[in-house]
């Protein structure tokens, strides 16, 4: 969604307007025009909604969109020949770290 993470406003997905306002990205009728919710924010939900252990949240959020595209032997979890990509977070699931290609890019504070 091209809206996500912008200021409100209209934007375009596709041939429609969309304008997004207060986080929510509708159309010009008013229906809903996709989901701007932020990928940390959705592992935060199943977290708070289900029993399913972090390890399992995390690979439906990381593992299973590389698989997707056919790039779970390249990245989308840790192991042995894997990219180097991954985040730091505290008990709370916020980010205090991330790494690329094993380079910490964001350290919090």
């Amino acid at each position: 969604m091209r809206a996500g993470l912008m200021s409100d406003g209209e934007y375009q997905l596709g041939e429609f307007t969309v304008v997004m306002k207060d986080g929510m990205a509708r159309t010009e009728t008013g229906s809903l025009a996709g989901s701007t919710l932020k990928l940390m924010d959705g592992v935060k939900n199943l977290k708070s909604w289900s029993s399913e252990p972090l390890y399992k949240i995390w690979h439906s959020a990381s593992l299973s969109p590389a698989a997707s595209i056919g790039k779970d032997m390249e990245f989308g979890s840790i192991s042995s020949g894997k990219r180097a990509d991954y985040v730091v977070l505290n008990e709370k699931l916020d980010v205090q770290a991330t790494a690329v290609d094993g380079v910490v890019r964001y350290r919090k504070g």
